[in-house]
């Protein structure tokens, strides 16, 4: 039996007892016979290996963050430790004898990735194991690991080992990250492509302004009202140039600019709502603009019997749904012929709109004021739409 014993030296050691007796003729015992076996080097072995699996046991448990699990030759569950159960949100008794693959993405599976990473390991020794895996639950945990393949010492196959990190927030972060770099180029590509586009603008407007003023004094009243109707449209674009622009608001804001208010000589400003690509709501709110300066220099805003209407509508009775923009100008006497001398105003309703926009432009001097009818096609490259807009039913 087992046993320790005092050391001549000091201390105790480990042997393995035994005691046999010699018996008489009459059966009696005449002495007793003993061995001692020294087992010390193989008990303390054994205490260490105790030991070493206890802190292994310790480690494992304690390991949270980390997913531990073997599994069979055939990549079957076998052992499940605490780390796995709380990464992947089965518990023990429901995981084991099940066929790991489960743990992949069905994307994954359908791929078969979980069949290569096993057999890589088997054949290699051991494989990263890095991407997306599936929760009991559903969610998508990251996963940085590694599968080993673990061989008896003649070299078979009992099982694999499959070691992995959860490391899904700082995953989400990268991709955040990544996202957000992603939009800060596009967003430094369309500034860039919008102050070239921006500073094209203003050159023509300048050059058509120059052409068509008579005076310094003129040149510069008219340059500074166009740049200026013209910034009003990059301040909003810059704020979200997804968004698009109201109509309503680029008419009520180039009124403002000539001191007009809805209820006094601006009869009603009216119309659905419908915003306004930016490319197309600079053309639009230069051509308004032109209307409103010529309506204080020549117009309704000229006279105190003048008054002003605008209004728009969605237009359905043809092919292809149009909005109409109508300027109605009204109180005040106009010559009914068209203007001798084509300025810049005019060439920007009647030609830029067109051939911008894809739009019609028409001005009408009456005897009591003017009218003008402005037809832009209703899409995307003009508006800003939901997809029931197109329907000619809708």
């Amino acid at each position: 039996m087992p046993s320790s014993a005092c050391a001549r030296q000091g201390g105790y050691r480990w042997t393995n007892v035994r005691a046999t007796p010699l018996l008489n003729a009459d059966g009696s015992i005449q002495k007793w016979v003993g061995m001692n076996i020294d087992i010390d080097a193989q008990k303390r072995t054994e205490a260490a290996l105790r030991e070493s699996e206890e802190r292994l046991r310790l480690i494992v448990e304690s390991a949270r963050d980390y997913a531990i699990l073997t599994t069979s030759p055939d990549n079957k569950v076998v052992d499940w430790y605490a780390g796995a159960a709380a990464v992947y949100g089965y518990a023990a008794d429901e995981i084991r004898g099940r066929d790991a693959a489960i743990l992949f993405t069905p994307e994954d599976r359908e791929a078969g990735e979980h069949v290569k990473k096993v057999e890589i390991a088997r054949k290699e020794g051991s494989t990263p194991n890095v991407r997306w895996h599936m929760r009991k639950d559903g969610r998508y945990v990251f996963i940085e690991g590694r599968t080993i393949a673990l061989r008896n010492v003649r070299g078979e196959i009992q099982g694999y080992l499959k070691i992995g990190q959860d490391v899904t927030e700082r995953k989400r972060a990268d991709e955040v990250l990544k996202a957000s770099e992603k939009h800060a180029k596009l967003l430094l590509a369309e500034l860039q492509h919008r102050v070239r586009n921006t500073l094209g603008v203003i050159r023509s407007i300048a050059r058509r302004t120059a052409a068509t003023s008579e005076t310094a004094e003129d040149y510069a009243m008219h340059l500074e009202g166009r740049i200026d109707s013209f910034a009003r449209v990059q301040a909003v674009v810059t704020r979200d140039p997804a968004a698009g622009l109201n109509l309503e608001m680029i008419v009520a804001d180039e009124l403002r600019a000539v001191a007009a208010h809805e209820g006094e000589q601006v009869k009603s400003v009216s119309g659905p709502e419908v915003r306004l690509q930016p490319k197309a709501a600079e053309t639009m709110a230069l051509a308004i603009h032109e209307l409103a300066t010529n309506a204080v220099k020549y117009g309704a805003l000229s006279a105190a019997e003048g008054r002003i209407q605008v209004t728009w509508a969605i237009d359905r009775s043809g092919h292809e749904p149009q909005l109409v923009f109508q300027w109605i100008e009204t109180g005040v006497p106009l010559a009914t012929q068209q203007p001798r001398r084509r300025g810049f105003g005019l060439e920007l309703i009647e030609r830029t709109l067109s051939y911008e926009l894809g739009g019609e432009a028409k001005l009408d001097f009456t005897p009591d004021g003017l009218r003008c009818t402005i037809s832009l096609p209703l899409d995307h490259q003009t508006f800003v739409l939901e997809p029931a807009s197109y329907s000619r039913e809708h």
